[in-house]
């Protein structure tokens, strides 16, 4: 009994595996924007979801201490900077004379750094600072009765827009842009 050899080479010849490399880079670069989207959409979603959780922690803390607490813009996290580029950040903190400033032997009750830089976070009816009563309310509204915050992308990407709504109940609600009051 005789083995013959097989002349056959196994594996992929160089035409083979180039015309699978280019398939591949293909697929990616068609998938790149749509991911980078993604990705956008996801932090936003996280940014405006910390602000949100900084007004729940603003009416929760002025409901547990029976007086005014306020939330407000802030570029060094210790004082209100009186501007509506709330994308530098912001602070919660003890307003007990109810002056809305920041006053020595007031304390910050919670702080959140700024928002990726490039981005940008506005507030309607250019608003500084949102005030809570003791008794959970947020006061001193604009005319229109809310504030409506504007969270955008740089670069400008409108599937990773996000909108927060605040009323007098100061519960607030987290919008897509295209959806009520997020334009």
């Amino acid at each position: 009994m005789k083995l013959e050899k097989s002349s056959r080479q196994l594996g992929f010849t160089l035409v083979e595996l180039l015309t699978v490399i280019s398939i591949i880079a293909i697929a990616a670069s068609l998938a790149a924007p749509s991911m980078a989207s993604l990705i956008r959409s996801n932090r936003t979603a996280g940014e405006i979801t910390s602000l949100s959780a900084a007004i729940r922690t603003a009416k929760s803390e002025a409901i547990k201490r029976g007086s005014a607490v306020q939330l407000c813009a802030s570029t060094n996290g210790t004082s209100c900077s009186g501007s509506n580029a709330w994308e530098t950040g912001w602070i919660v903190f003890d307003d007990k004379n109810g002056n809305q400033t920041m006053d020595s032997g007031e304390t910050v009750i919670a702080k959140e750094q700024a928002v990726r830089a490039g981005d940008t976070l506005a507030a309607s009816s250019n608003v500084s600072s949102i005030n809570i009563n003791g008794e959970g309310f947020a006061y001193k509204l604009p005319a229109a009765g809310q504030i409506v915050f504007t969270l955008k992308t740089s670069p400008v990407d409108s599937f990773a827009q996000r909108c927060l709504v605040i009323n007098q109940t100061a519960n607030p609600a987290i919008r897509k842009k295209g959806e009520a009051n997020c334009d």
